[in-house]
């Protein structure tokens, strides 16, 4: 079966207002979580849910990837208990400290009942979901998978990572930003034949490089002809923009993509129709 790419969706800072109808279901949550929140409701389309409106609660499975996950809110949560002591630390605060969290709010918000998986990953938390949801269709243990990498801007982050930086002598200098990639996948090619992924390929070797060095690694981002070069931790925002921009654009059916650094490497098609309908995709993915 092939993996079809129902729909993606980015949100940061700029759209990232939250709908009146969630307000009230997100009045106690974090910014991590209204990301995700937000970024989950803004991929379920009125066209998507009419797509997916048969497939069982059961089987949608939730994948929330991050770096940090809600690190701004677990520093708020040690300065409660700075302030007024242990026995005082906040009890909202501390049950918004994981990223588990947020994939709850999805999964109570919008019905996924299916399996919900959260991946802490310094590398490519996006791709490390994209494999592990890839994995979860192939053995059938899911037929709709939403993915989502977010974080959130932390300066004090920002601050010791790049005095790290300075004290090695290192020129690089990260700032953290607030955003949500949320990608909507099935193997239940009766939905929707339009974008398919194949041939995906995820290799990461860190060889035990420190946090500050790896965020801070040179990566190559290769769409067809288009090359992008910037550090690991704008590698999924670059990626997303980029593919989305050529997913839109109705004279490309076929994207090849690579993403080579150090500490790893990544390698996908992308193809829009069916694929006995391509000549160029049928050639090269057919075996």
């Amino acid at each position: 079966m092939n993996t079809v790419l129902l729909n993606n969706t980015f949100v940061d800072k700029k759209n990232n207002e939250i709908p009146k109808k969630l307000e009230r279901m997100l009045r106690r949550a974090d910014n991590f979580t209204r990301l995700c929140v937000n970024a989950t409701q803004k991929i379920l389309t009125p066209d998507i849910n009419k797509l997916i409106k048969d497939i069982s609660p059961e089987d949608i499975a939730i994948i929330l990837a991050t770096r940090f996950g809600p690190i701004e809110t677990n520093f708020r949560y040690l300065d409660t208990i700075f302030d007024f002591g242990e026995q005082q630390g906040s009890p909202t605060l501390f049950s918004h400290s994981v990223h588990n969290t947020a994939s709850g709010y999805i999964s109570r918000i919008f019905n996924f009942q299916g399996p919900i998986y959260n991946i802490s990953s310094y590398t490519y938390p996006l791709f490390s979901a994209l494999f592990c949801a890839l994995k979860l269709m192939e053995q059938d243990l899911a037929k709709i998978v939403l993915i989502i990498e977010a974080e959130t801007k932390s300066i004090l982050l920002d601050d010791g990572i790049n005095r790290i930086l300075k004290y090695n002598c290192q020129t690089n200098i990260l700032q953290t930003y607030s955003y949500a990639i949320a990608w909507l996948l099935t193997n239940q090619n009766y939905i929707t034949n339009n974008i398919c992924i194949t041939d995906f390929k995820l290799e990461e070797r860190c060889n035990n490089l420190a946090l500050s060095t790896i965020l801070t690694k040179n990566v190559t981002i290769t769409i067809n002809e288009y090359i992008e070069k910037t550090i690991l931790y704008n590698t999924t925002t670059k990626f997303t923009k980029c593919i989305e921009k050529m997913i839109n654009n109705s004279d490309n059916c076929y994207i090849r993509f690579d993403i080579k650094s150090e500490i790893g490497y990544i390698y996908g098609k992308i193809y829009k129709n069916n694929i006995n309908n391509n000549k160029e995709v049928s050639n090269e993915t057919v075996s």
